[in-house]
């Protein structure tokens, strides 16, 4: 699918285009991605649905002069970033629902209008984590497999080691909130001994579960709900009270 579909910039006399589709790189756009991550060590920012938030409604695209509180920490943090040279951040990719792609990368060439940086957009399924790179209907395990793959060669291709993460949601798993959307478990070892830790089967999780074998990922503070702070302290308390109980 053509890269037109997504976004639509003014391809003016002296225009730079500075927002790319992850999938539609050329050969030459990928040497400077992974020049660029290699000066940061493989490293990456990584933003999951950085506008996305259900408390306020279904899915917005708001004013960065709007207040929304903490839902709002990935949408700054990734501003911010964008406002640096691109020689002061690592690469910066964004991922967005496929419908949303052509908003969000009017948003990234607003923000990057004065510091040249780039950023690498990432459609996903709605709703979803899962990239989608084939734009397949279908959601068997397989298929969904196939598109995380997909990924993960890319990355790898690009360069990239390790993932620095911001974006929404991550929540730790609740019986009552959670038993439709179901968890997902965390392995950590405390004192020589592993544990699970469980936490709603949201996106910033998928990420760690899908991707972490693959590469390293660190917490950024931008995620929502649970902060980095938070995301430490509970696998900590879960993963000792598991050692407690056995």
């Amino acid at each position: 699918m053509s890269p037109e579909k997504f976004y639509n910039q003014e391809e003016s006399e002296g225009f730079e285009k500075r927002v790319f589709l992850l999938s539609e790189l050329t050969e030459e756009q990928k040497i400077s991605f992974k020049e660029r991550a290699a000066k940061f060590d493989g490293t990456i920012r990584f933003f999951m649905h950085p506008f996305f938030a259900n408390d306020f409604g279904d899915y917005y695209h708001a004013s960065k002069t709007e207040d929304k509180g903490d839902a709002y920490s990935s949408f700054l943090v990734l501003g911010r970033c964008l406002s640096l040279p691109p020689e002061n951040t690592p690469p910066i990719v964004v991922a967005d629902v496929e419908e949303k792609i052509s908003e969000t990368s009017k948003l990234c060439t607003e923000w990057s209008k004065n510091s040249k940086n780039s950023s690498y957009l990432l459609p996903t399924y709605p709703n979803s984590p899962v990239p989608n790179f084939y734009h397949s209907q279908k959601f068997d395990n397989k298929s969904l497999n196939k598109e995380w793959q997909k990924l993960i060669d890319l990355f790898k291709e690009l360069g990239v080691k390790n993932i620095l993460l911001s974006g929404m949601y991550l929540s730790e798993y609740s019986e009552e909130l959670h038993s439709k959307t179901g968890k997902i478990s965390i392995p950590i070892s405390v004192n020589g001994k592993d544990a699970n830790v469980d936490f709603a089967n949201e996106c910033i999780v998928s990420i760690i579960d899908c991707l972490g074998e693959d590469f390293d990922i660190e917490m950024s503070n931008a995620t929502y709900p649970m902060d980095r702070k938070r995301f430490f302290k509970h696998l900590k308390s879960s993963a000792l009270g598991h050692e407690k109980n056995n």
